[in-house]
């Protein structure tokens, strides 16, 4: 799949109401390890390398304090994170799918829903058929995953993300 383009440079951007776990998401994915206390005043911005379906992928994920339009226009994939305990941060994905379709009108929107803290199943407050709901009116796929569990559903939502990436550069490169 990723032959297919020009690169195997892929660049994402991950987006949440403050606390969601984002850079926890990130540094379990970079990593394999859990950080239960994080506390981030900036942007930071990762590089790595790694193997999507048998093909050397370098990625460039940007963990975003703000939503800055300048980021949002640099991001080829959006991954819009939401906390299955707190109900509010669903609604925010709505709002930041709002904010990047009005930066990037006139380009297509790559992006995956993630729900991290499953493993507070116990204090979940979000419906998995609510969130299901809104990923089909975005339009988008929907994981859920915990950034302290097993990395498997973390993996796959940011090889997913890049495999989806790879496939809106190929239905891009056709139109062309």
């Amino acid at each position: 799949m990723f032959r297919h383009t020009n690169t195997n440079h892929i660049r994402l951007m991950v987006v949440g109401e403050p606390g969601v776990g984002k850079s926890a998401l990130i540094v379990k994915y970079l990593t394999g390890r859990f950080i239960s206390e994080y506390q981030s005043d900036f942007d930071w911005k990762y590089s790595y390398q790694t193997n999507i379906d048998g093909e050397q992928v370098h990625m460039e994920i940007i963990d975003s304090l703000t939503i800055d339009d300048s980021h949002i226009r640099w991001a080829e994939g959006f991954m819009m994170v939401y906390d299955v305990t707190n109900p509010d941060s669903l609604l925010k994905v709505e709002q930041i799918k709002q904010r990047l379709d009005t930066v990037r009108s006139t380009k297509i929107l790559t992006m995956i829903m993630v729900a991290n803290k499953t493993d507070l199943e116990h204090c979940r407050t979000v419906a998995r058929e609510q969130a299901d709901a809104m990923a089909v009116r975005l339009s988008c796929g929907h994981v859920d995953c915990s950034a302290c569990g097993p990395e498997t559903n973390v993996r796959f939502a940011f090889d997913e993300l890049c495999r989806e990436v790879a496939l809106a550069r190929q239905h891009s490169a056709k139109k062309r």
